[in-house]
């Protein structure tokens, strides 16, 4: 059996492990669980600012199974939102729960595996709190409701102050006293189907004591087409395989690279992988920096066409050396 004190020092030891497989790059907007409903939302840009307004404009894909309909009632309890590193780049992280906010009072759609580019929202500074309202008196059975809250449900929603953000969706024209908020046609957002590509197969050609030498297989699942070293001459948006050693087979922050490589028109003459075509090739690793903890090989899947992929989190696969 092992000591008390051996058994303490080994817990300790995994400590600074547990927690490495957190994906930072990703910021959920809250803890709700994934059950089909997910959306990411990319490219934030900051368009115009006014003092009790904003217009932003971003990217949205549908990563989940499940086909978004936040106009219908009760499905915004089921979504989650997903905002990547460009929102605090834009200096819009505050204000993701306007966004989302926003999204669901105008009911926006999107079916699984789409994407909407360059979506413009108009989002306010601060929300309005909701009007406070004075208890209802307890009826009997004899007697019948005041008119008075009949017609408080049927009464347009009004803003009593002129300096109330316009949101967007709806223009204001003074009625009465007040200003009664007018719904007005927006327009759809461009959707185009989005790529997906993931590395189906993944298998160990050769290996001896300093080197490894591995066969992939790269497969577009998505209906979008995926271009395998990008749309300009420079090689910065090609698409990029690379190798890491780590002590599980699933990509983590932990894990220690040791190499990769681009895809170039030298392993493929054709540069649209398009649905369900695949790419196979070999890719040589320096593996001396195995030791019996750090044994698995991953191979991690990266390209700037990621920020319009289906799902991004399907970018690696790792097999365990000899």
């Amino acid at each position: 059996m092992m000591p008390a004190k051996l058994l303490l020092l080994s817990c300790f030891c995994w400590l600074p492990f547990v927690g490495l497989a957190t994906d930072s790059s990703v910021h959920p907007m809250d803890s709700i669980k994934y059950r089909g409903y997910r959306l990411e939302l990319t490219n934030f840009k900051k368009i115009k600012e006014k003092s009790d307004w904003l217009k932003i404009s971003f990217t949205v894909v549908n990563s989940g199974r499940m086909n978004v309909d936040l106009g219908r009632e009760g499905t915004e309890h089921w979504v989650v939102f997903n905002f990547d590193r460009s929102i605090f780049s834009a200096k819009l992280g505050g204000y993701r729960s306007n966004i989302r906010r926003q999204l669901i009072k105008e009911g926006f759609k999107l079916d699984a595996g789409k994407t909407a580019l360059n979506i413009e929202l108009k989002i306010p500074n601060v929300l309005p709190s909701p009007p406070k309202r004075k208890p209802e008196p307890v009826l009997s059975s004899k007697q019948n409701p005041p008119a008075s809250i009949n017609d408080h449900a049927s009464k347009s929603l009004t803003w009593n102050s002129t300096d109330s953000p316009t949101l967007p969706g709806h223009e204001f024209s003074e009625k009465g006293s007040g200003q009664e908020v007018v719904p007005v046609k927006t327009e759809e957002p461009t959707v185009t189907a989005c790529p997906d590509i993931y590395i189906s197969d993944l298998k160990i050609i050769a290996q001896a004591e300093k080197w490894a030498t591995v066969q992939y297989t790269i497969t577009n699942q998505g209906e979008g087409v995926f271009y395998l070293f990008g749309k300009s001459k420079s090689k910065n948006d090609n698409l990029l395989v690379k190798a890491y050693l780590s002590g599980v087979t699933t990509m983590t922050r932990g894990a220690l690279p040791v190499g990769g490589e681009a895809i170039t028109e030298e392993l493929r003459s054709k540069n649209e992988l398009l649905q369900g075509e695949s790419v196979t090739a070999q890719i040589k690793v320096d593996i001396r920096k195995k030791t019996r903890y750090m044994k698995s090989l991953i191979l991690h899947l990266d390209s700037q066409q990621f920020a319009s992929e289906c799902d991004r989190k399907n970018n690696s696969k790792g097999i365990v050396l000899r």
